[in-house]
């Protein structure tokens, strides 16, 4: 009965979870027997943003990214987190591309080089820029421009040393932005991995168009990623990142 009442008079999941009598302790141990990767000495409140990450990804139905949709559609499933429910429109498209891109560009560094993440997604004429921040402050930067030259450096970078990206899909880690002309800019940002450490952090910006002789989607137009080696104690957020205080709608416009 007592836990019954607390389920009924919970708003979500993460309510539950903040309780003082849910410990630390208990949520790590949790992730850990499913293999996340995480560390004894993160904050609960990181413990407990990666506990909900993990549950949506492996207890919510994956919707393969499906830019024909209209507006008013592309709201999340109910089952979805609750708190994700309220974010407006773009942040909306932002989290459900984010979802889909990562966990199939991870897919692609495990199966092979372009594998999977195929050209079709990305415009012709698209450009990327990759900048890499080892930890002792060495700074390199590659930069490409053609479909199918971005993806062969996108998945070249990342598979040479098996790098899995692990988003934040939080409101603090996923923004959707938007011009009246219909282009969305996605910013998100998480942790790097190897396969079995987290070796750093990552921010990525794509600047999204829809191909009307591709029904209707939404395409890749540019993209910028941000590689940083460094040791992470708190789940990333776009407010330590560089994208969310550089760029202006005009900017993505100008895209």
């Amino acid at each position: 009965e007592a836990l019954e009442c607390i389920l009924q008079h919970s708003s979500d999941l993460e309510s539950i979870l903040n309780r003082k009598k849910v410990y630390k302790e208990i949520i790590f141990k949790y992730l850990h027997q499913r293999n996340v990767d995480v560390v004894p000495s993160l904050e609960k409140k990181t413990l407990v943003n990666i506990i909900l990450n993990f549950w949506q990804s492996e207890y919510t139905p994956r919707q393969v990214f499906k830019s024909q949709e209209s507006a008013s559609s592309t709201k999340l499933e109910e089952s979805k987190i609750s708190s994700c429910d309220t974010v407006p429109y773009a942040d909306e498209l932002a989290l459900k591309f984010s979802d889909w891109y990562f966990n199939l560009f991870n897919q692609s560094i495990q199966a092979g080089a372009g594998a999977i993440l195929g050209t079709e997604h990305f415009w012709q004429d698209c450009n990327i820029t990759i900048k890499m921040a080892s930890a002792s402050g060495t700074l390199e930067e590659l930069v490409c421009s053609g479909a199918s030259e971005t993806v062969k450096l996108l998945c070249s970078t990342c598979s040479q040393n098996r790098l899995y990206f692990n988003p934040n899909l939080s409101q603090e880690g996923v923004r959707g932005l938007s011009d009246p002309h219909g282009v969305v800019a996605v910013l998100a940002c998480g942790t790097l991995h190897t396969e079995q450490t987290c070796i750093g952090m990552f921010e990525q910006m794509f600047v999204l168009v829809r191909d009307v002789q591709a029904l209707n989607n939404w395409k890749i137009k540019s993209t910028k990623l941000n590689l940083r080696s460094m040791a992470v104690t708190t789940l990333p957020t776009l407010e330590q990142g560089t994208f969310t205080k550089t760029l202006a709608l005009s900017e993505v416009a100008d895209s």
